[in-house]
């Protein structure tokens, strides 16, 4: 030896080494039940600790994933999770609803619909006529009788065209008999003059004449050509057909003019048999007549108490996904209504939703609106928008306004609302106002941010997809796992349905996989022929009935229908849980009412009963669970463990290399390892043979060397107690002891190492037992002793 004399593996020596290493060092526990024993041949100075573990395929799973069987206390897997499908009650509302009006000055009542009038004819006759009967009188004894005497005739002589004041007539109210107007125009309105000739004689060119009390000046003139002895004729008018539209005077003169030919002959040469006949009540009557008015503009009394024409709120098919809705109670949603006057006059307004009632007080909602008139001078600022708004929470809506289904036996309506308005125009109704078509009360209605607690009604057909990415617990389940595969001795995944609406509920499965945690590949489930479940080839599940409601629409507590089915493993289910998963995916379809079209369920009793509410969630519980009973096939599990001198192997954040300056420096000394005397103990506590394998790897994991070069060891399988119960007090492990040199060349790669990286294989003896049961504390632990010779060097 030249500069580096070899130290003999002296106690002395030893144990300066160990003196001062072990004012740096404190001392090592071994986390092992039974204590390394030298052998008979090995009697090592001293044994120092450089590295020990444990290994357990399971110990990363957590508390709440594996579970001990409580009849044998072996090790199940329990996975379970809730998931929602899908909320039904996003279906059935439209979120915002919204409907824009007007009430124009003609839908209100403000003018009487009809006027109708009669001027005396008969009477301005008189003077041309044949006296009243008087027997007395010389002329009714004449033989031509020119009296009115019941049963004589008499001769007319030939009338000239005259005209004849029938005098003043006005519209008056017919409550009140008072003048209502001074004039409107009129938009549309029918006009019709009836002439009732009762004269023995034809009437020629009757002609009437309505005319301004003031001027003097007709605004309406019509005339018959010819009216026959004892017959009716008509004169009518479209005002339509007047695009300026009609006026028509409040008070106005009526003048008639016509003619007649009187009889055939003159009086001298008419004998009787040449006179007519003429009772004593014969007369000719005239009547004008004005319906379905409506007026354009003018001047008249405005009725305080108006009544708006009835709008209907509709929720249409397309707003609705086909879905007829009966009832409804909203947890949220909002009624707006702004209204804007253009009457010049002050407006307050009422509108009544009785279709919208109030719960508890079961009055219907409503909204109050006070207008200010509208100033014509000022078209910019003159015209105010009033809103007014009403949360709609506590109030239930009845759609029964709509029209009723048709085929169907129940002949319920649905999806409309209707609501009218009370508006009373403050025109105090005592004095002549100035009105105008253009005058309006414009209106907006929104239904907004609607979300129902509660609806009822015929939901039709309703698909609900579903998809869901599930994670498994821990993700680093099988991360020591490096090669090798595993089967199950039985597998069960369930699926548990709850469905709280009221009405039947179908549910398909269309993908059920897992993802590798490894290689990230996607294993589907598949069918008895070996073909994979999806969207093309899906599993029928089941179907839920559909829940009750004692009191629907207020109680809001359904009992629901619960509905659950297991799968075993002849579903091929194994395979998605042996791909050693990080994750599950599965894709659900529900179909709620699934009937083909309406026509199928008209028998149904529940057909125009269905509810749902906001609460009555599609919940799917999906679980799995499989005992630990594996079939290993080279299932390598793989472990890193610290390489230490002297501390707690389980503590890798301070474990230290033997070659750190820091630990074997002695003032100048250099401290290496030349050689030693090596102990490899590995226990097993499975009940199957396994191989190991160690590495040893530098700071940065860079493998460095193996033991043994590169050998495999072999270890016996462990054997329970005879008096052990099953699943306690496996304390027969199998066991190996390997005691080496190690060489000049180990001794080196030795004093470089940080780290041991272990991996044990393990294959199941199918010929024996297929399945081996597991226990939670199945481990193998490794531990690695020495007792070092070392060489010092002076620097």
């Amino acid at each position: 030896m030249t500069n580096k004399p070899h130290i003999p593996n002296f106690p002395f020596w030893f144990f300066a080494v160990l003196f001062i290493a072990g004012a740096i060092i404190p001392a090592c526990r071994l986390d092992i039940s039974d204590p390394i024993k030298p052998s008979e041949k090995w009697k090592p100075n001293y044994l120092i600790p450089l590295a020990a573990g444990t290994m357990n395929i399971f110990d990363r799973l957590p508390a709440d994933l594996i579970q001990k069987n409580p009849t044998d206390k072996s090790l199940r897997v329990v996975f379970e999770q809730e998931t929602p499908i899908g909320q039904l009650s996003d279906k059935i509302t439209t979120q915002n609803f919204e409907q824009k009006g007007k009430y124009q000055a003609d839908s209100f009542l403000s003018f009487p619909g009809t006027f109708k009038f009669s001027t005396p004819v008969s009477d301005v006759l008189a003077d041309k006529m044949p006296g009243p009967c008087d027997m007395n009188n010389p002329i009714c004894q004449s033989p031509i009788k020119l009296c009115r005497c019941p049963g004589y005739k008499f001769f007319i002589p030939p009338l000239p065209a005259d005209t004849i004041n029938a005098g003043k007539q006005a519209m008056k109210d017919d409550s009140t008999g008072e003048p209502f107007m001074d004039f409107i125009i009129f938009k549309k309105g029918n006009f019709l003059w009836t002439v009732v000739n009762g004269l023995p004689v034809d009437l020629e060119n009757m002609t009437f004449i309505l005319s301004d009390t003031l001027k003097d000046s007709a605004f309406l003139i019509g005339s018959i050509p010819l009216i026959q002895a004892n017959s009716t004729a008509n004169y009518s008018l479209n005002f339509e057909d007047n695009p300026n539209g009609q006026l028509i005077l409040g008070a106005f003169n009526v003048k008639l003019s016509f003619s007649s030919p009187g009889s055939e002959k003159d009086p001298a040469g008419a004998g009787p048999e040449d006179s007519v006949e003429i009772d004593e009540d014969q007369k000719v009557q005239s009547t004008f007549l004005m319906s379905n008015l409506a007026a354009k503009s003018g001047r008249a009394l405005i009725p305080k108490k108006q009544t708006a024409n009835e709008k209907v709120l509709e929720f249409s098919a397309e707003q609705t996904g086909g879905i007829r809705l009966k009832t409804l109670r909203l947890d949220e949603g909002t009624l707006t209504m702004s209204m804007t006057n253009k009457f010049k006059m002050p407006i307050t307004a009422n509108f009544v939703f009785p279709p919208i009632k109030e719960i508890g007080t079961n009055e219907p909602l409503t909204l109050p609106f006070k207008l200010p008139a509208y100033d014509p001078s000022k078209p910019d600022t003159g015209q105010q928008t009033i809103t007014n708004a009403r949360k709609l929470k506590g109030f239930i809506f009845d759609f029964s306004g709509g029209d009723s289904l048709p085929g169907i036996p129940y002949k319920q309506p649905f999806n409309k609302l209707s609501y009218k308005g009370d508006i009373t125009i403050n025109s105090e109704g005592t004095k002549m106002v100035n009105f105008d078509i253009v005058d309006y009360v414009s209106f907006e209605l929104a239904l907004a941010d609607m979300r129902p607690i509660y609806a009822s009604g015929y939901f039709g057909s309703q698909k609900l997809p579903f998809t869901q990415n599930v994670d498994l617990p821990d993700t680093t389940l099988f991360s020591s796992i490096t090669a090798g595969s595993f089967g199950l001795d039985s597998v069960s995944f369930n699926f548990k349905f709850e469905n709280p609406v009221g009405m039947k509920i179908d549910f398909i499965l269309n993908r059920l996989s897992s993802t590798n945690a490894k290689t990230n590949q996607e294993i589907v489930l598949k069918d008895l022929s070996g073909k994979d479940i999806d969207s093309l080839n899906p599993l029928t599940i089941g179907s839920i009935l559909p829940a009750t409601d004692d009191n629907p629409g207020i109680s809001f507590t359904p009992t629901k229908s619960v509905f659950g089915i297991t799968k075993s493993n002849s579903q091929g289910l194994e395979n998605i849980l042996t791909n050693f998963p990080k994750a599950l995916s599965f894709g659900i379809i529900s179909f709620a009412n699934p009937y083909t079209d309406l026509q199928d369920s008209i028998n149904q009793s529940n057909l125009m009963n269905n509810f749902v509410y906001t609460n009555s969630e599609l919940k799917g519980k999906i679980s799995m669970e499989f005992p630990l009973a594996i079939s290993m096939n080279g299932l390598t599990v793989e472990k890193t463990m610290p390489f230490t001198f002297g501390k707690d192997s389980t503590d890798s954040d301070t474990a230290k290399s033997i070659s750190t300056d820091s630990l074997f420096s002695v003032g100048k000394t250099n401290v290496s390892i030349v050689g030693s005397v090596m102990r490899l103990g590995i226990f097993n506590q499975f009940p199957l043979e396994i191989k190991v394998r160690i590495l040893l790897r530098d700071k940065d994991s860079i493998v460095i060397g193996s033991f043994l070069a590169d050998s495999v060891l072999e270890v016996a399988k462990a054997t329970p107690e005879l008096n052990g119960k099953v699943g306690e007090n496996r304390s027969k492990w199998g066991t190996t002891y390997n005691d080496f040199i190690a060489d000049e060349k180990l001794a080196e790669r030795f004093s470089k190492a940080k780290w041991l990286t272990t991996a044990a294989t393990m294959t199941t003896d199918t010929t024996v037992a297929p399945f081996v049961k597991l226990y939670a504390d199945y481990k193998i632990y490794i531990s690695l002793n020495a007792d070092l010779k070392l060489n010092f060097i002076k620097r």
